[in-house]
């Protein structure tokens, strides 16, 4: 073979080597599965309101996680989706989770707050010890809101059996009151301010009894497992949201307030009844600790109430429900 077709043999090589090459490096690789948005459920409640913030300002697009928040206005309705595998999360109070990790195993990674003067018992009577004898609301039975209610009576003098008890979610128990269905009951903004408004008078508030009812953001373990970044991306997003509504306090409280349907007013009064807790108190309400903001403290309260009713078939094991991990993380970068 002469040195111009040795030349052109390799120059074919070369290029068909070339195409090759070419070819191989710009086909496109396989897509990414794409991952589904995790979706969270929120009643009604200032105290976690911030995670409409999250939503409707990009904090969630921020740190690179899809979020799909649905707002339900009852705070047991918004438990249904949650038990149902509907959605991955739900805001609820500590209470609630203890009672449903006996069908479902469900991990606590951030709370929100304590409610002070954001829960409160209003009625037609002049104190808690008026009510013997009388009809008393609560939001349901065997839950944080039963709990609140049976220990104000308790402080006043008052036995369970001294009052007579009915269900009734916290936006119906105006209603129930001009009815005269009830002589008190269990509620939170906007029913409270509309309460006080028509004459009734503020009998307790959470406040009273600190600690009593925490507000906390939930996860299926399973997603928990299986998505770690994602949910600790939105434990991030959330905090965030938090110190975006300090530091822009009428803006935020317009875009919370739009979102769940009620007036500035009422956002207004419902936040500032409740101890707000950011990444320093999480990190005090999520790690075993002698502090008593520590869940592993409060929770055994509540425990004890549930045990006693035979809706526990045993002590929880907190270290079970609880996880500091996101949280450490965070408060560590």
């Amino acid at each position: 073979m002469n040195k111009k077709n040795i030349t052109a043999t390799l120059l074919l090589f070369l290029l068909g080597t070339g195409v090759f090459m070419f070819q191989s490096c710009s086909k496109p690789s396989e897509p990414e599965k794409k991952k589904k948005p995790i979706k969270i459920a929120a009643s009604t409640w200032p105290g976690w309101s911030h995670v409409f913030l999250a939503q409707e300002q990009g904090f969630f697009k921020k740190n690179n996680v899809d979020v799909e928040v649905k707002h339900i206005t009852e705070h047991i309705d918004a438990q249904v989706p949650f038990l149902n595998g509907e959605v991955d999360g739900v805001f609820q109070c500590f209470s609630d989770t203890l009672i449903q990790n006996t069908q479902l195993s469900s991990k606590v990674v951030y709370v929100s707050d304590y409610s002070s003067e954001g829960d409160v018992i209003v009625g037609n009577v002049g104190a808690l010890s008026d009510l013997k004898g009388k009809t008393v609301g609560m939001e349901g039975l065997n839950t944080f809101s039963h709990i609140f209610v049976l220990n104000a009576l308790i402080r006043a003098g008052l036995k369970e059996p001294d009052v007579l008890f009915e269900v009734v979610p916290a936006h119906e128990l105006l209603d129930a009151l001009e009815q005269g269905r009830l002589a008190a009951g269990h509620t939170w903004e906007p029913t409270k301010s509309a309460a006080i408004k028509k004459g009734y008078k503020v009998l307790a508030t959470a406040g009273d009894y600190p600690g009593i009812i925490t507000d906390l953001l939930v996860f299926h373990s399973k997603i928990v497992e299986e998505r770690p970044n994602d949910i600790k991306a939105i434990v991030k997003a959330i905090i965030e949201a938090q110190e975006y509504r300090d530091a822009h306090w009428k803006e935020s409280i317009e875009i919370m307030a739009k979102a769940v349907n009620i007036s500035y007013e009422d956002m207004e009064s419902g936040l500032q009844g409740t101890s707000q807790l950011g990444l320093k108190g999480n990190i005090k309400a999520l790690n075993k600790t002698d502090d008593p903001e520590s869940l592993y403290n409060s929770g055994k309260f509540k425990a004890e109430f549930f045990l006693e009713r035979g809706q526990l078939p045993s002590a929880p094991h907190f270290d079970e429900i609880i996880t500091h991990q996101f949280i450490n993380e965070i408060a560590g970068e």
